[in-house]
């Protein structure tokens, strides 16, 4: 319904003005744009396509009265910004409305694409495959224990994951010992802790003190994983929901602070405590459960009453997936000696490692220090990077985009680039080319140079191909490591002379996708680009779409035209029999009335001989060749010569073929085609889900950081009279428009042209305009007086 409304209002708007200009030019003689309805119908419309409309209105210009051209001029460019700005700008927003989903199909397909990638539980298929080998945890031998039996090896992981050291005083590493060790049973346990704590207490004497603790694994653990669960899902409401302390060192309370011990306790449940302790708790982290469980439940059935969907059911299977996918990464680097190892020959702990890990990652955090991947500052930010001003805080979150090594690649990207652009294949002696110029190879150089240092220490700190984190994990990493290889291998040839279709053509060509480079580095380009993919299959249904609309009205044109269009290229001949033999040509170099323009025997001309062939540019004899022209025609290039053809040589009728195609296939089907792209990228944008006024509300924020507030310059003092007394002057209403009429005076000066006459009065013209000036001057001192310096330009 809107469309077709949108359709009306832009016929309503080309009849009007059909209407006004054939009442204004129909009685202009020669002007045979609007002598009839459907010639002043066509003239409008190609203003409206904006091809060749200006040569049209020149003509235009030219027949009528030269009083009257200003007016004209006025009248077809209003004409031509109200229907391309206006109309044009409404029927986009008539499609984008249709196009656009409604607000429960907008939740649906949002929320299903979260569940589908937050829900999944499976490692990339890169890490998967170390589920194909069998599985050999690294095992640990511990010496023989004065007399008893041969201790069995146990796993490595035992030591990391149960045992943990922690400074403190002697008196606290003491007592934790003894308090661990009063409630062993096993004896062997006890004897083994009793090791380890010798050893620790050995150790004492080092700078750093340890403490040992036993980890309870069970049920008491599962249960406390469960309660944080709950806990989180209960607090989302009221605070940011953080992570998950899942690792050895729990999670840091809100209020008074626990140690190492307590948290370990509170996390996994105290084995040090009695029975009925333990029931208590148990019995107290059952009941938790339950509330919370039954809150939740309740709050999730009454949000879906009101036709809302269950969030925190999603978050709840995100954190547990992430759970999941968390440990099944823990169980194959536990079992897998090679996972989680760059090159499968760095340690995963090893000291260069981390050293690489410092560099690759390391970026401005938002308190100006340097953070490190996602520990970064506690994943904090402040809003005022250490006290600054605005465009400081806005140049520190462009600096936190990206890590610093990532900012040194895209900046010898952009040197390497320019340099390229200095390369130019004349003079033919080779002298601009890269492998000629000795200056033009050095950013070359250092562009690999730096490339391969980035690619090494990524190697190193990330891995190549079979880690978590990867350099190779998406086809960024592929054309990161293609241009590498492409840069690297021109640079060891570096050949002189290039042959087509050859190698080094080859290696030429991918060295030109250099610039690539930078969206691999910078993300928010990545996005977009990733957001253009992700909407790829709405895009390959309008594109067919499209060449369907091609095929009919190319078969439509060939049915109709085919074979027809052909003419003999002297235009007195009708016949193809009579087409033969040779005429005078006349050969126009110029659209200006010049002398003898019209005069055939003044005309200049030239002997050509006569043919009987097709357009120039397009003809409808086969289907292939009509749809090539109307490919053409979408970008409105050339679509008034197919029109003017055929009115010549079929007739009117045959011109409501090119204007129908016109206006579905370019004025629709490309529009299609923005309004595809616009509402993909506002269907995934956070946005999507917001109420008609919360989305009004974010607009309306935006549109306030836009804006920049009025600066009114402070009042002087009453003791300043005179200054008081301008000051009110220039802040009148009076003086405002004062001062704008004498800048439209100003401007409107630039209209009257030159001429010989002026010579004569240029003492006058120079007295009068110097007193202009000065007294422009002198309203600017005085405005300068009143609102100094610092006011006027702060």
């Amino acid at each position: 319904m809107y469309f077709l409304n949108g359709f009306l209002c832009i016929i309503l708007i080309i009849s009007l003005g059909v209407g006004v200009s054939l009442q204004l030019f129909c009685t202009v003689p020669n002007l045979t744009h609007f002598q009839t309805f459907p010639q002043a119908f066509m003239a409008m419309f190609q203003i409206i396509t904006q091809e060749g409309w200006t040569e049209f209105v020149v003509e235009v210009l030219r027949m009528i009265d030269d009083r009257m051209v200003p007016f004209v001029a006025i009248y077809f460019v209003a004409y031509h910004l109200f229907v391309t700005l206006i109309v044009l700008s409404l029927f986009v927003a008539v499609i984008l409305d249709n196009l656009e989903m409604d607000e429960e199909l907008k939740k649906v397909k949002q929320l299903k694409a979260k569940e589908a990638t937050a829900v999944k539980t499976t490692l990339p298929w890169r890490l998967r495959i170390f589920e194909k080998f069998p599985t050999r945890p690294q095992m640990v031998h511990l010496k023989k224990v004065v007399n008893e039996f041969n201790t069995p090896k146990v796993r490595d992981s035992f030591t990391n994951q149960f045992v943990w050291s922690e400074k403190g005083e002697q008196s606290k590493l003491a007592i934790s010992t003894a308090k661990l060790l009063t409630h062993l049973e096993n004896k062997a346990q006890t004897r083994m802790l009793s090791k380890f704590a010798a050893k620790s207490r050995s150790s004492s004497k080092k700078p750093q003190d340890s403490c040992l603790y036993k980890r309870y694994v069970g049920h008491c653990s599962m249960r406390s994983l469960l309660k944080n669960l709950v806990k989180d899902a209960s607090k989302e409401g009221q605070s940011q929901m953080g992570g998950m302390g899942l690792g050895p060192s729990g999670t840091k309370a809100r209020g008074k602070s626990m140690s190492f011990f307590e948290q370990i306790l509170t996390e996994n449940g105290d084995i040090n405590r009695e029975h009925v302790g333990q029931t208590k708790q148990a019995n107290t982290f059952s009941g938790a459960t339950t509330t919370a469980t039954t809150t939740m439940t309740t709050s999730t059935r009454r949000d879906l009453k009101q036709g809302q969907f269950d969030i925190r059911a999603l978050q709840h299977k995100q954190q547990m997936a992430e759970i999941t996918r968390n440990r099944i990464e823990e169980e194959m680097r536990e079992n897998h000696p090679y996972f989680d190892r760059p090159l499968f020959i760095i340690a995963r702990d090893s000291k260069l490692r981390r050293y690489c890990h410092r560099i690759v990652h390391a970026r401005w955090g938002g308190d100006g220090s340097i953070g490190l991947g996602d520990t970064m500052n506690g994943g904090s930010r402040t809003a005022n990077a250490g006290g600054g001003t605005k465009r400081n805080n806005q140049i520190h979150e462009l600096l936190g985009l990206m890590p610093y090594l990532d900012w040194t690649m895209v900046l010898i990207t952009l040197i390497s680039c320019g340099s390229m652009l200095f390369e130019n294949p004349w003079p033919t002696t080779g002298e601009n080319l890269v492998m000629f110029n000795f200056y033009l190879q050095i950013p070359d150089y250092l562009f690999v140079l730096a490339m391969t240092l980035e690619l090494i220490a990524k190697m190193i700190a990330d891995g190549l191909f079979f880690t978590p984190n990867a350099l190779i994990n998406d086809f960024g990493g592929v054309m990161t490591v293609f241009i590498y290889l492409t840069s690297l291998t021109f640079l060891i040839l570096m050949p002189k002379h290039v042959e087509i279709n050859s190698l080094e053509q080859f290696l030429m060509i991918c060295r030109a996708m250099r610039p690539l480079r930078i969206y691999t580095l910078v993300p928010h380009i990545r996005r977009v680009v990733l957001e253009l993919f992700r909407g790829f299959k709405e895009i390959l249904l309008v594109t067919i779409l499209m060449i369907v609309v091609m095929f009919i009205f190319a078969s439509f044109g060939v049915q109709t035209v085919g074979g027809k269009l052909a003419a003999c290229n002297d235009l007195t001949v009708k016949h193809r029999n009579e087409c033969h033999g040779v005429f005078w040509q006349k050969v126009f170099v110029t659209r200006l009335e010049i002398y003898g323009k019209n005069n055939d025997t003044m005309h200049p001309k030239v002997l050509v001989p006569r043919v009987w062939t097709n357009p120039r540019n397009f003809n409808f004899d086969h289907i292939g060749a009509a749809m090539l022209a109307l490919f053409e025609t979408l970008s409105y290039k050339g679509w008034n010569v197919i029109r003017d053809i055929l009115w010549a040589r079929q007739g009117p009728w045959a011109v409501v073929f090119i204007h129908i195609y016109v206006f579905i296939g370019c004025m629709i089907g490309l529009t299609l085609f923005v309004g595809v792209v616009i509402a993909n990228y506002t269907e995934n944008r956070g946005t999507a889900l917001l109420t008609v006024d919360q989305r009004r509300w974010h607009d309306l924020k935006a549109r306030l950081k836009m804006a920049q507030p009025l600066h009114i310059p402070p009042k002087p003092s009453e003791s300043a009279i005179f200054r008081r007394s301008i000051y009110e002057l220039t802040m009148s209403r009076f003086f405002n428009q004062l001062f704008a009429a004498l800048v439209v005076l100003n401007s409107a000066t630039l209209i009257f042209p030159w001429n010989v006459e002026e010579e004569e009065m240029k003492n006058e013209v120079l007295f009068i305009v110097t007193v202009i000036s000065a007294a422009l001057n002198l309203l600017f001192a005085v405005e300068v007086d009143i609102l100094q310096w610092i006011n006027l330009f702060g």
